[in-house]
C-alpha cells in the first residue's frame, strides 16, 4: 500500500520498503550497540552483548571496569543520561514489548515509563529532567511523544504521515529537533526539522538529497549537528558531519571523506564534536 504526504519540498510517495527501511533508521540505536548520545560525569552508558544479552552498562570515558546495571535477557538500548547524571532512560522489551524505562547511574530503582502496544524508543530527556521525548509507532507510523515522570501522563507531540526519528531537546527546553523520513523523486530523503515543545508548526532547517540524521543541539542551543549520507549510500559506507544554524541558514560540512562519519555529540564548551567515524574499517 502507497501513502502520498505533501511536504515542503512537494507531493511525497511514502512506500511500504520505505516504511521498512524508515523504520529501520528508527531503530539504528539500539542495532549498532552505539555509546549514549552524552557524557555525565566522566563516565559513558553503553549497551554491550555479553553472553548472548544485551545490557546495560556504565563505563569512565578514560577506560577501566564497567558498571553492569541491568542483568537480563531482554534486548536493552538507546541509553541517554538525564541532565543531572542520577538517571539513564533507555529502552527494553524487558516487559514482553519494546517501552521506556529509566534506572539510576548506580543500577537500581529502574522503573518503566511506557506501556503501549507499539514500540516505544529513542528516549531523550527534558533539561529539567521532568519529562522524556521518544519515537512511538502507536498508528502505523511513528511520531514523537513526550511522557511526563511527575504524573505518567504520555501526550502525542507530533501527528505526521512522514516517519520520525532520533529527537532531540534544546538546551533552553523549549525546542525539539528530530529527523523526518520520506521519499522524494522515487529516493529515499530524511531531512532536520525542529519543532516547539508546545507543539505548533515545524520548521524544516534542511533541504539536501540523501539522509540528514542524528541532530545534536550546541550548548548554546545556536547550532544543530547531524549526520549527512548521500543519496545511493548507506551510513557506514559514506557520510558527512555538518552543522546548520537552528534558526535556520545554510549548512557546513566539517567532515566530506570517502568513509562513515556520524554520530556527532558536542563538548560542553561547544568548541568540538566527538563523533564515530568508520575511517578504518571499523566503528
Amino acid at each position: 500500500m502507497c501513502r502520498v504526504f505533501q511536504t515542503s519540498q512537494g507531493i511525497v510517495l511514502l512506500t511500504g520498503g520505505l516504511l521498512l527501511l524508515a523504520l529501520l533508521l528508527a531503530g539504528l540505536a539500539i542495532a549498532d550497540n552505539g555509546v549514549g548520545d552524552s557524557l555525565r560525569d566522566g563516565r559513558h552508558a553503553l549497551i554491550s552483548i555479553r553472553g548472548g544479552d544485551r545490557n546495560l552498562f556504565v563505563r569512565g570515558a578514560s577506560g577501566g571496569e564497567a558498571l553492569q546495571l541491568t542483568n537480563d535477557a531482554a534486548s536493552e538500548g538507546d541509553p541517554a543520561w538525564s541532565a543531572d547524571g542520577a538517571r539513564i532512560a533507555f529502552s527494553s522489551d524487558r516487559s514482553g514489548n519494546l517501552e521506556i524505562w529509566t534506572i539510576a547511574a548506580t543500577g537500581r530503582e529502574p522503573r518503566q515509563v511506557t506501556d503501549s502496544e507499539a514500540p516505544d524508543l529513542q528516549p531523550t530527556w527534558s533539561p529539567d529532567g521532568r519529562q522524556i521525548v521518544f519515537v512511538s509507532v502507536r498508528d502505523g507510523t511513528s511520531n514523537l511523544f513526550i511522557a511526563h515522570l511527575d504524573d505518567g501522563r504520555v501526550e502525542q507531540l507530533t501527528d505526521l504521515p512522514e516517519i520520525v526519528a532520533y529527537p532531540a531537546w534544546s538546551p533552553d527546553g523549549r525546542t525539539i529537533a528530530f529527523t523526518i523520513v520520506g521519499e522524494q523523486d522515487g529516493a529515499v530523503a530524511s531531512q532536520i526539522a525542529v519543532l516547539p515543545v508546545t507543539g505548533g508548526d515545524l520548521t524544516q532547517l534542511t533541504a539536501d538529497t540523501g539522509l540528514s540524521h542524528q541532530a545534536a543541539w550546541s550548548p548554546d542551543g545556536s547550532a544543530i549537528a547531524y549526520t549527512w549520507t548521500p543519496p545511493d549510500t548507506v551510513p557506514d559506507e559514506r557520510s558527512a558531519i555538518a552543522v546548520v544554524p537552528a534558526s535556520g541558514g545554510d549548512r557546513e560540512l566539517l567532515t566530506d571523506d570517502d568513509w562513515g562519519d556520524l554520530d556527532p555529540s558536542w563538548s560542553p564548551d561547544g568548541r568540538r564534536i566527538v563523533f564515530v567515524s568508520t575511517r578504518d574499517g571499523l566503528r
